[in-house]
């Protein structure tokens, strides 16, 4: 049996629980749809990454003159690089979420919680640093994805609250189903 710490559990009756995941899709189904979405993602921020770092010369060429990275103190390198790994920590943790929807088991999908929270607060960030520069498209853009990715980590800790009352009883019939 798997239980929570009292710090989390109380955290857990604070945050708002939904009963289907995207609005008609059951948690379990919702879980593994959000990490094969996960999983596609990573691979494509993955495939994105490779792709500019092994053709930098071309990719540099194609900038314009006013293109953030167009400047000399900024290293596109490193901002690639850092992509891939954002894609490689996404691969991970939606592997583990998927792992967990499927196979009952809340402590797996743990890890996905608290990547779509960084993920989210991330977003937030670069928001907040496109509004300082005047580019508030760009930043109307990050606040919208952030309050997506807010519903969906809102979908995760559904599963996750669900799992774990399955494992501490698990004759107790629950809202999900498999």
């Amino acid at each position: 049996m798997a239980s929570s710490p009292a710090a989390i559990q109380k955290f857990e009756r604070n945050v708002p629980r939904v009963t289907y995941c995207c609005f008609f899709f059951d948690m379990n189904v919702g879980g593994t749809l959000l990490s094969l979405f996960g999983i596609i993602t990573g691979f494509a921020y993955l495939a994105r990454s490779l792709h500019v770092l092994y053709n930098i010369h071309a990719f540099e060429m194609g900038l314009g003159e006013d293109d953030a990275l167009n400047n000399e103190d900024d290293n596109i390198w490193v901002v690639y690089i850092s992509t891939m790994f954002v894609g490689f920590f996404f691969v991970i943790v939606s592997i583990f979420m998927l792992y967990g929807s499927t196979k009952r088991m809340a402590h797996h999908v743990f890890p996905y919680l608290i990547g779509i929270l960084l993920s989210t607060f991330w977003s937030i960030v670069l928001g907040t640093i496109e509004v300082f520069d005047s580019d508030m498209d760009l930043a109307l853009g990050y606040f919208i994805f952030a309050a997506f990715q807010f519903y969906l980590w809102v979908c995760a800790v559904s599963l996750y609250r669900d799992l774990i009352e399955v494992e501490q009883n698990p004759n107790k019939p629950t809202r999900t189903t498999v």
